[in-house]
């Protein structure tokens, strides 16, 4: 028994020294590695102290929370409940004594009872559908949208008859169905949009704030690759505006947002030294004067759903999505109301308003071209405003590539200004801090910064802000700043 003991013992040994063998192994090389990279890209050095700084302060924002107004919070509950309830009447006009939330009844009434074709089906048909035709995993046999045989074995069909793939009725489907030809599949799926717009706002932003005072989000600077921040538990980077009326500065503070204006567009007009961009940016509201001059109409004639469609496109086209991505993205708009304004929209019309673009901006392309040869060149894109190296080792993904400087470049300017003002308005306002726990900021919204400040600092901490972000910064050999504005007030809604 001693003697097994003892080998027991000295094979336990022996594992332990080759698992820490195998460990301090594995460090070695990894700071050999990271000695290596460093030596390559010194200023990555620079991203790794100002990434360990922002954390710190995605802590103390955690900690610091934002304050929830219940009696504001009532008010919208009520509102959203009448606006439901009214939007469930809407619904039940046009599908009998169904239910929005019965997803069964909707579909057998929608693809059954109305004949719709299901743009696409549950996922727990498991199956794929490739021109109209889908395709059961579990049986390699064609089955049609309705279960009939286009193909394979009758037993294969056979089987197949019992599971059944359901049409879906999710918003994807849905946003496809407000379109459809028949006028009450039209008016179901609208209707129904308009009761889960409704539902969504009270269970996703206003029922969890039931009874809290304060809402204290998880902050993260490792949002993404690109350096941009997420939050969640309550994702405050993501609110609709109208919820926004329950979230406000505490007693005795307004909340100073500065926003960093049209950042990203700034960015694109530097980086390609695009005429068309730069000579909007003089200009009070660039994208209306943008959008005016490719629709070749005057700032009187422009809608607000005209304005949006530009928005749409050109954020599309600058995050280096292609046509049909960019159709995609523009027919999934959705106002707050659940209703999908440019559903309508054509393939031939984005592809109109790529040869527009072209006319008036065709720096943009030979940027985007260059830029991707060079990154398939090296494997890699270094940001030039912060340093920070994206490797693209899974292979090149176009619109990936394109995408990068911009974000990379929007995320390098807010982080460093706002590491630059913790530190500032904390050593300038020392009573406002009691201790090294607490941070001016509670929000950070893409390329807005809000700080609480008390009431009798806030026009000071205004203009400390400005002073810290528009700092000029060098873009592709230019020396630039970039413009923010400012708001204060105790609710968020109306900074």
């Amino acid at each position: 028994m001693a003697k097994r003991n003892r080998a027991w013992e000295l094979n336990f040994r022996s594992y332990n020294t080759k698992d820490i063998q195998g460990t301090l192994g594995a460090l070695l090389g990894m700071a050999s590695e990271h000695a290596r990279v460093m030596r390559q890209f010194p200023r990555l050095r620079e991203v790794e102290a100002q990434h360990m700084a922002t954390q710190d302060i995605a802590r103390r924002m955690t900690i610091r929370g934002l304050s929830v107004v219940q009696s504001e919070r009532t008010a919208l509950q009520r509102l959203v409940k009448t606006r439901l309830t009214k939007a469930t009447r809407a619904f039940q006009a046009v599908a009998g004594d169904i239910l929005p939330t019965q997803t069964e009844r909707v579909a057998k009434l929608l693809y059954e009872t109305l004949g719709a074709e299901p743009p696409h089906y549950t996922k727990g048909s498991e199956q794929l559908k490739v021109d109209g035709v889908v395709l059961l995993s579990e049986h390699p046999d064609w089955v049609g949208p309705r279960g009939e045989e286009v193909g394979g074995s009758e037993e294969s069909i056979e089987e197949s008859s019992e599971e059944r793939p359901q049409g879906s009725t999710d918003a994807a489907a849905l946003a496809v169905l407000v379109d459809d030809q028949n006028p009450t599949v039209r008016a179901v799926a609208e209707a129904l949009l308009r009761c889960r717009a409704q539902q969504k706002l009270l269970s996703t932003y206003i029922t969890p704030l039931l009874g809290k005072l304060r809402v204290h989000p998880s902050w993260r600077n490792t949002g993404a690759v690109t350096g941009r921040w997420s939050c969640s538990s309550p994702n405050l980077m993501n609110q609709p505006d109208e919820m926004r009326i329950m979230y406000s500065a505490r007693p005795g503070y307004v909340l100073v947002s500065r926003d960093y204006s049209q950042l990203e567009m700034r960015e694109t007009a530097y980086f390609t030294s695009c005429a068309w961009l730069l000579g909007a940016l003089n200009e009070k509201d660039a994208h209306t004067k943008l959008a005016c001059e490719l629709y070749g109409i005057g700032a009187s004639e422009l809608t607000k759903d005209r304005r949006d469609l530009w928005k749409c496109y050109w954020y599309a086209r600058t995050y280096g999505a292609g046509v049909d991505k960019r159709l995609s993205m523009i027919q999934n708009f959705q106002h707050d109301d659940g209703t999908y304004p440019f559903k309508s929209i054509t393939r031939q019309e984005i592809m109109a308003f790529d040869a527009r673009l072209a006319k008036f901006a065709p720096e943009l392309e030979v940027w985007n071209r260059r830029l991707f040869a060079q990154v398939e060149k090296d494997g890699f894109y270094e940001s030039t405003l912060s340093g920070r190296v994206h490797w693209f080792n899974n292979g090149m993904d176009y619109t990936r590539v394109v995408n990068n400087p911009n974000q990379e470049g929007a995320a390098a300017v807010i982080n460093a200004a706002m590491v630059r003002l913790d530190g500032r308005l904390r050593k300038t306002f020392p009573k406002d801090f009691k201790d090294d726990l607490q941070t001016p900021f509670v929000l950070q919204i893409h390329d807005e910064l809000v700080a609480e400040a008390p009431e009798r600092n806030a026009e000071r901490y205004s203009l400390i802000m400005k002073e810290e972000m528009e700092r000029e910064v060098v873009v592709a050999g230019r020396r630039v700043v970039f413009p923010t504005d400012v708001k204060i007030n105790e609710s968020w809604a109306k900074v």
